[in-house]
């Protein structure tokens, strides 16, 4: 195995360690769905370490509670369901969802600096 499948190797493996203990983080919250500062940071550490969240914690938990809401709605509406599970207009109904979440992070209101849409994508895994 050359240096570049190592190095390829041990990042996979590393990342693979971070999200279980992103995992067993939400396994152990009283509510998965309400974010906080820790969330994001579980999230920047599992999607590679180069984001720093650059706003103070108490505009970051305000914001957060738009971002919870809508993952709740989605939570609400589809339950556990897979998206072969869901009908098609239930899937417009989650379309609808997922991009209202995706427009927080482009809004100035609810914009968190360090937290983009990538970063968005693993809350919603």
């Amino acid at each position: 195995m050359n240096n570049i499948d190592k190095k390829a190797k041990t990042k996979w493996e590393k990342s693979e360690i971070s999200f279980i203990n992103f995992q067993n983080y939400i396994a152990r919250k009283k509510d998965k769905f309400h974010l906080t500062l820790i969330d994001l940071l579980y999230i920047s550490n599992f999607k590679g370490g180069n984001a720093t969240i650059n706003e103070p914690e108490k505009q970051i938990e305000e914001k957060l509670k738009n971002y919870s809401n809508i993952l709740k709605k989605i939570k609400n509406k589809f339950q556990n369901k897979s998206l072969s599970e869901i009908s098609k207009e239930e899937l417009k109904e989650l379309l609808n969802l997922v991009k209202k979440i995706c427009d927080l992070t482009n809004n100035s209101k609810t914009k968190i600096d360090g937290f983009s849409v990538s970063y968005l994508s693993a809350l919603l895994n």
